[in-house]
């Protein structure tokens, strides 16, 4: 495994139009159709603690990444909760019930294939164990791109704190409560120039105002994967003939 190995994914595949997405239970105004919203806060959930999400696709298409992202101040799926997941396609795929392995702080099941396969329809099976209910607030569908070579050292996550904490005059601390979220801070110091035309365009599509997903490689997928928008579309400056420059500001979604 690459200590700075890294895949981004620009594009969810759930956003397209003529894509339809169902779950065989939900609970109040909590519908499935909010899987398609990039708002943490919105959210599909089920009547009890085992749902399942059926996807269908409006073609045939490429994927070899599913993911989904729990809003963490809510109730998350477990560590010890179950997924399963369906494919159809040119190779079909069956994973099984598997622990979710799911981290509380991060939120994030991450399920990459070993190659990408073309499908049409996939199914989701959660349970979650002795929780009253599950919810689900995103459900990524698309492909990984790999850059050639690996990010530079020094990139690390970070946890951002929108609270606030102030002395009045008298003495008295009023504290004000915000929201955590993830950041990271990421270097490419000798991408090729494949990675270099595979970063300007996923960058020029999301800009700063569309979610991507980011992973680094490592054994915790859970705790290493974010849903986020970057802070500024980063330049890319050639440094010599052969590799090139850029960094990343990400901020994860709440």
């Amino acid at each position: 495994m690459n200590p700075y190995g890294c895949f981004f994914s620009w594009t969810n595949l759930i956003d397209r139009p003529g894509v339809a997405i169902r779950a065989d239970s939900e609970d109040g105004g909590c519908t499935a159709q909010y899987l398609a919203t990039p708002s943490m806060e919105e959210l599909w959930r089920a009547a009890g603690p085992t749902g399942a999400i059926t996807v269908t696709l409006d073609a045939d298409l490429a994927v070899d990444l599913v993911a989904l992202a729990c809003w963490r101040r809510g109730l998350v799926l477990p560590a010890d909760g179950l997924v399963r997941l369906q494919l159809d396609g040119t190779a079909p795929i069956d994973t099984g019930w598997q622990p979710s392995g799911v981290d509380a702080d991060a939120g994030v099941w991450v399920c990459r294939l070993p190659a990408p396969t073309t499908m049409r329809t996939l199914r989701l099976g959660l349970d979650a164990g002795a929780a009253p209910y599950v919810q689900v607030s995103r459900l990524w569908l698309g492909l990984a791109a790999e850059p050639d070579w690996g990010f530079a050292p020094g990139a690390g996550f970070t946890w951002v704190d929108t609270g606030s904490s102030t002395r009045t005059p008298s003495g008295r601390i009023d504290d004000e409560a915000g929201v955590r979220y993830r950041r990271l801070r990421v270097s490419f110091d000798a991408a090729s120039d494949r990675d270099a035309a595979m970063f300007q365009a996923g960058t020029l599509r999301a800009g700063k105002t569309r979610q991507f997903l980011f992973c680094r490689e490592g054994s915790d997928a859970s705790r290493q994967t974010i849903l986020c928008h970057a802070a500024d579309v980063p330049e890319t400056v050639s440094s010599d003939v052969d590799a090139n420059a850029l960094s990343f500001d990400l901020s994860e979604d709440t």
